[in-house]
Parts: C-alpha cells; structure tokens; sequence
C-alpha cells in the first residue's frame, strides 16, 4: 500500500465514524437544531452581506 491510499483509507474511516457519531447524536437528542425565526435572521444577514 502506497501513501496516497493510506491516506485515502484514513480519511474514508474518519468520515465513517463522523457520520456514525452524527447518526448516534441524533438518535440520542443532541443535535442543536436553529429555529425558524434565527434561521429567517441569519438569512437576512447573508443577503445584505452581498
């Protein structure tokens, strides 16, 4: 095996357990999840910035 896929195979694991801790926070609840009215605030600040 090379570096490159040594590298390939880290970051392909990597992604797998972040997307088994992300599944598992939200079995769990934790996830923060931005109400609307902070989602239609922030969406405003995005269109001025322009």
């Amino acid at each position: 095996m090379d570096l490159a896929e040594w590298i390939l195979m880290l970051r392909n694991e990597a992604r797998r357990e972040g997307l088994e801790q992300a599944r598992k926070e939200r079995r769990e609840g934790k996830v923060v999840t931005v109400d609307e009215e902070e989602k239609q605030k922030l969406f405003e600040e995005l269109m001025q910035s322009d």
